[in-house]
């Protein structure tokens, strides 16, 4: 969600790729975009901090769960026409904390 709404909104190209990232993370065939939107839609942006305690976190998880994560961070900075420093950081730190920096 930082990422997603780091330039203040939650476009519907985010939102798409938020609720096929949920799906594919969890294997959950009975979520809908719906479901996920209702719970995410209501999240405000988190700091700096959370966001980089949050990736922590996930750095134990699978290959495959922290590279559909990387990727989906990758497909929703490369959305928008308009590019924040704060989303280039956060590619960034993500590729680097979940061992998948090239």
């Amino acid at each position: 969600m930082y990422v997603a709404k780091a330039d203040g909104r939650f476009t519907q190209k985010e939102k798409v790729i938020v609720c096929g990232t949920v799906r594919a993370l969890t294997k959950d065939k009975r979520l809908t975009d719906q479901r996920v939107l209702k719970r995410f839609g209501t999240i405000a942006v988190p700091s700096v901090g959370v966001f980089k305690l949050a990736v922590g976190r996930l750095s134990g998880h699978s290959l495959f769960f922290r590279k559909v994560l990387l990727r989906s961070v990758e497909l929703m900075v490369s959305s928008d026409v308009r590019k924040f420093e704060a989303e280039r950081l956060a590619i960034a730190y993500v590729a680097k904390k979940l061992d998948l920096a090239n």
